[in-house]
């Protein structure tokens, strides 16, 4: 009943405050040189390590003049039925900058994150409430498509660093899906 009820509320508040609860949308993402940085997390990890993570980052980008092209963000590949999770950070930049020592050292490496058609959903708010986002794009993902086999990714466009209000804190959250192929000739 409390589950339902939340539910309820939040149909509600986003009645109340119209472009709060964005709709879903699909764009295709394209591939992008990242720095990353990944590790092993409990849900009472999860905001430390992400703090932590995206002050390494931004602090390799600058060490190593790697010119930032776009938001922090993690990818989360599926959770497993354990207490800890997955969890890759990173930050696009503009071309694969050839790591120091030190930041290699770190746990920095760069990667590539690969192009893909994605369902995305902006979450207004804290992160208390994050998963209900997810349960909504996630409802929507299965009724207008198939899932992709990658990671979900999450692009922290406003957050933490940003401001002390969750309340203003803006997070993309980006379900990778399979084209649609058309079986017409």
């Amino acid at each position: 009943i409390a589950e339902t009820q939340r539910a309820v509320d939040e149909l509600n508040a986003a009645l109340d405050e119209p472009g709060l609860h964005a709709p879903v949308q699909r764009r295709r993402e394209p591939a992008r040189t990242v720095l990353v940085y990944g590790g092993i997390v409990t849900e009472a990890e999860w905001l430390p390590f992400l703090d932590r993570a995206r002050a390494l980052l931004a602090e390799a980008a600058d060490e190593n003049r790697a010119a930032v092209d776009g938001p922090f963000g993690a990818c989360y590949p599926p959770p497993a039925d354990e207490d800890e999770q997955e969890v890759l950070t990173f930050v696009p930049v503009t071309a694969a900058p050839l790591l120091s020592a030190e930041t290699r050292s770190a746990g920095v490496a760069v990667g590539e994150l690969p192009t893909t058609e994605v369902a995305v959903i902006t979450h207004a708010g804290g992160y208390d409430d994050l998963e209900d986002t997810y349960r909504n794009l996630g409802s929507w993902v299965a009724t207008h498509g198939e899932p992709a086999d990658l990671p979900v990714r999450e692009l922290y466009l406003v957050g933490p660093k940003d401001t002390s209000d969750p309340g203003e804190f803006r997070t993309e959250i980006c379900w990778p899906m399979q084209s649609r192929v058309s079986t017409e000739e």
